[in-house]
C-alpha cells in the first residue's frame, strides 16, 4: 500500500462518485470510534451501454455472512485496517474484496450510508458474467472463511445455491449438483435448492435456457 493517507478509497474504471460521496463518508467517519473501520454507501446499477438504471442499491445489512453488501467503489476505510488485516488477495480471480471485507470484519466494524453514492456500471464482460473466475473466486472465499459462514447456515446454503448455478451456466453439471446436495444439506426446507438440483439433470443447456426464461417472466 503506497498512500499515506489516514483513509482509503476505491473507485474502478466504470464506476463513477457522486460529488458529496466523500465529503458524506469523511464526516462519518471523522465521528466514530477507531473500532468502526470503513463507510459504505449504497450505489446506482447502470447498465453501460444504454445508461438505464436497473436497480438502486441501499445496503441494510451489516453482516457479511449473508452475502457481500459493500461495493468496492463505494467504501471508505481507515488505513488501519489494511496495516492490520493485510492487503487485497491477488491469487484470487474474484470475490477478492469480499475476502478483504471479512478479515477487516473480524477486528471492525462498518458503518452504512444508504443514500445511492456510486454509479456502478455493468457491461457484457462484467467479472459477474464470467463464470469460470466466479466460481473459483467463490470456492477459494469458502475455503478460506468456512468457520466464518458456518455461523449463519441457511445464508452459507444460499451461497452454495449461487455456486450450483455458476457451474451449471458455465456447462459443469456435476460440480453444480455437488453444490446444490451442499446447500439442501444446510438447509433442507429450501425447495429452490431441490428445484436447481432436479434441472441440472436436464443438462447444462436446458438449465441455463430455463433458468434465463425464469428470469425474464420475472422482469416482465
Amino acid at each position: 500500500m503506497n498512500s499515506n493517507c489516514e483513509y482509503i478509497a476505491f473507485l474502478d474504471d466504470d464506476d463513477e462518485w457522486l460529488p458529496e460521496k466523500l465529503k458524506t463518508q469523511t464526516c462519518l467517519l471523522d465521528n466514530s470510534p477507531p473500532e468502526v473501520g470503513g463507510v459504505c454507501t449504497g450505489c446506482f446499477i447502470i447498465e453501460k451501454v444504454s445508461g438505464r438504471v436497473l436497480a438502486i442499491n441501499n445496503p441494510e445489512l451489516n453482516n457479511l455472512s449473508k452475502g457481500n453488501f459493500i461495493t468496492t467503489s463505494s467504501i471508505l476505510l481507515r488505513r488501519e485496517c489494511f496495516k492490520k488485516c493485510g492487503l487485497f488477495d491477488d491469487s484470487m480471480p474474484a470475490n477478492s474484496d469480499y475476502d478483504m471485507w471479512i478479515r477487516i470484519s473480524k477486528d471492525f466494524s462498518f458503518k452504512i450510508i444508504k443514500n445511492a453514492l456510486v454509479n456502478y456500471y455493468i457491461h457484457e464482460n462484467s467479472l459477474t458474467l464470467d463464470y469460470e473466475k466466479k466460481t473459483i473466486g467463490i470456492e477459494i472465499l469458502f475455503e478460506k472463511h468456512d468457520d466464518f459462514f458456518k455461523k449463519c447456515r441457511k445464508e452459507y446454503s444460499k451461497q452454495y445455491l449461487d455456486l450450483g448455478v455458476a457451474y451449471c451456466y458455465k456447462g459443469e453439471v456435476k460440480k453444480g449438483r455437488k453444490a446444490f446436495s451442499k446447500s439442501i444439506g444446510m438447509n433442507p426446507f429450501e425447495m429452490r435448492n431441490y428445484f436447481n438440483f432436479i434441472l441440472s439433470l436436464l443438462g447444462a443447456e436446458r438449465f441455463k435456457k430455463l433458468k434465463e426464461a425464469k428470469e425474464k417472466a420475472f422482469l416482465q
